[in-house]
C-alpha cells in the first residue's frame, strides 16, 4: 500500500491531514545536517532532539552561532537560565533533574487520564487554582490521545519528566553553541539526561510522547492557549522516530547507557 500524498511524491513519515510529504522533506533538511557526528554524540543529542528541532536547529549535531544569531541566543539563554557559563549549566541541570515542570504537570495528567471528562473540572478545582480560560480548554485533552496515535505516539501513561529532560538537553546544546560549555564536556551533562530518561522510559516513542504531551500541558497551564493547537512538536517527533535519517531507527534507547554518569539527584513522581 502506498502513502497518500498531495502536492508531490509520498513520504513514509507523513500523516495525512496533519503532516504533508512536502513538510516532511522540509523538516528532514533542517533536522539532519551534512557533517559527520560520532554515533554516541548523535545518540546523546537525541534526548534533546525534539526541542532542538522545534527551535529550527539540527537534531544530530551541536549548534554553532555567529554574529547576530549568537547575540540573540546569548540573550535568550541569560533571560531563561542566567549567565552563559558552565556553572550555570551545572546548576540548572541539577534543578531540571528535579522536574520543576513535571512535578506540576503529572497530577494534571493523572486527572485527564483517570477520571471521566464530566469530572475534570471538579478534580482540577481540588488540585489547584485554574482560570476560566483553562477550564474552557480542558475538554480538548479528550482528543489528544487520538491525535498522538495518528502520529505513532502513545498518550503517556506515566510521568511527563521527559519535558524537563528535553529542556535540559536543549540548554546544554545552546551552551555549547555559545561556547559556554566545551563540546568535550557536553557528553557528561547529556549523559545525565539520558540516564535519568532511562529510569522512566523504555523506548524513544515513550520518551518523545511524554515530551510532546508535557509541552501541550505546559502551554495549557501557562494559558498559552493558542500554542496548544500547534503541531510543530508532533511533526518533529514523527520525523525523529520514522525518518530513515534518524538515530531512533539505528540505535536502541539505552545504546550507550552504561557509559553515562548517574545524576546525584533525581525526580521521583
Amino acid at each position: 500500500m502506498g502513502f497518500f500524498s498531495w502536492g508531490g511524491e509520498a513520504h513514509p513519515c507523513q500523516v495525512p491531514g496533519y503532516l504533508s510529504a512536502r513538510a516532511c522533506r522540509k523538516l528532514e533538511k533542517q533536522m539532519y545536517g551534512k557533517g559527520q557526528v560520532p554515533a554516541k554524540s548523535r545518540w546523546l543529542l537525541s534526548f534533546a532532539a525534539p526541542m532542538l528541532a522545534k527551535d529550527g536547529q539540527r537534531a544530530d549535531g551541536y549548534p554553532h552561532y555567529t554574529d547576530k544569531r549568537y547575540d540573540q541566543m546569548k540573550k535568550a539563554f541569560e533571560n531563561s537560565w542566567g549567565s552563559a557559563s558552565e556553572s550555570t549549566v551545572q546548576k540548572q541541570l541539577e534543578r531540571m533533574l528535579q522536574a520543576p515542570c513535571a512535578s506540576e504537570l503529572d497530577p494534571i495528567l493523572r486527572i485527564f487520564r483517570e477520571f471521566p471528562q464530566s469530572q475534570w473540572e471538579g478534580q482540577l478545582s481540588r488540585a489547584g487554582r485554574f482560570s476560566e480560560k483553562q477550564f474552557s480548554r480542558a475538554a480538548e485533552f479528550s482528543g489528544y490521545e487520538r491525535r498522538f496515535r495518528a502520529y505513532g505516539l502513545p498518550w503517556p501513561e506515566g510521568t511527563l519528566f521527559a519535558y524537563d529532560l528535553c529542556r535540559a538537553g536543549n540548554m546544554i546544546c545552546i551552551a555549547v553553541g555559545l561556547e559556554a560549555v566545551r563540546p568535550v564536556n557536553a557528553p557528561d551533562y547529556l549523559g545525565q539526561v539520558a540516564w535519568a530518561a532511562s529510569q522512566y522510559y523504555s523506548a524513544w516513542e515513550e520518551y518523545y510522547a511524554a515530551y510532546a504531551a508535557g509541552r501541550v500541558l505546559w502551554h495549557w497551564k501557562q494559558e498559552q492557549l493558542l500554542a496548544m493547537k500547534s503541531t510543530t512538536d508532533l511533526n518533529c517527533c514523527r520525523l525523529l522516530l520514522k525518518s530513515p535519517k534518524s538515530v531512533c531507527g539505528e540505535m536502541e534507547f539505552t545504546q550507550y547507557l552504561t557509559e553515562c554518569p548517574q545524576p546525584e539527584t533525581l525526580y521521583h513522581p
